[in-house]
């Protein structure tokens, strides 16, 4: 909570100088996401089980 209070005042105070609600609109979003891995035992097993196994080679990218 301590966190998510001083995140939401630093952008407040942001957004009030740079005229936009957006950014906050951006952080609820991420801390309600937040807040339902936590809700949720199942997910958050999911979202934090180790799948760091290695996939094979990574094909280089396209050229621009």
């Amino acid at each position: 909570m301590r966190q998510f209070a001083a995140e939401f005042v630093e952008m407040a105070e942001a957004c009030g100088s740079a005229g936009t609600l957006a950014p906050l609109a951006q952080l609820l979003t991420e801390w309600q996401h937040t807040a339902e891995i936590h809700a949720d035992p199942q997910l958050r097993r999911a979202l934090t089980r180790d799948n760091l196994g290695d996939h094979g080679p990574v094909p280089a990218p396209f050229p621009s």
